[in-house]
């Protein structure tokens, strides 16, 4: 049975589950349910007039499910994650662009050790790479990516996902219409 993809995000400090069959009963924040309706078809907004919304979404991988906090406007890649002390298990976070280029990522001020899965347009993992807390040297795409997958350290091969597997479930990067 196929396992039917799943929106996450936070309001008032408390996470949301919204699958895409009830989005329209969504009532919160005008914000928050436009955000997610664009998520939900496919594309995310570049930006947000609230800074605390945080959206996940579910992503698939070789039968493996993973939950990423999805960083898509400049501010949250930026940001990435930067002060956190630990990462849950099969969470970790996407870094959404606008477009496929070589993309470099640092440790400046982040403190858990990960691994990080470049992606093409359509999701092919184009290389992995292990990030060490702190480190400032630069850690690249071996191409052009579109997507970063940033995760604890080790998941990827520890989860049999390697370079040439897809990532399924993965939003696009465009503006508010």
């Amino acid at each position: 049975m196929k396992k039917e993809p799943q929106i996450f995000t936070r309001v008032n400090r408390q996470d949301v589950r919204v699958s895409p069959g009830i989005i329209d009963a969504l009532e919160d924040s005008e914000v928050v349910e436009s955000q997610l309706r664009k998520l939900i078809r496919g594309t995310l907004i570049t930006e947000t007039k609230d800074e605390n919304l945080v959206v996940f979404i579910d992503l698939l991988s070789n039968g493996v499910n993973i939950v990423a906090e999805v960083a898509s406007s400049p501010k949250s890649r930026q940001r990435g994650l930067m002060y956190r002390l630990n990462l849950k298990n099969d969470t970790g976070m996407l870094f959404v662009f606008s477009e496929s280029q070589s993309r470099s990522f640092w440790m400046k001020e982040t403190y858990i050790p990960l691994s990080i899965a470049y992606l093409n347009e359509v999701g092919v993992i184009l290389n992995i790479e292990n990030m060490s807390p702190l480190n400032l040297s630069s850690v690249q795409s071996s191409s052009p990516a579109m997507y970063a997958l940033e995760m604890n350290e080790g998941w990827f091969q520890k989860n049999g996902i390697g370079v040439g597997d897809v990532i399924v479930g993965l939003p696009s990067l465009g503006m508010e219409s």
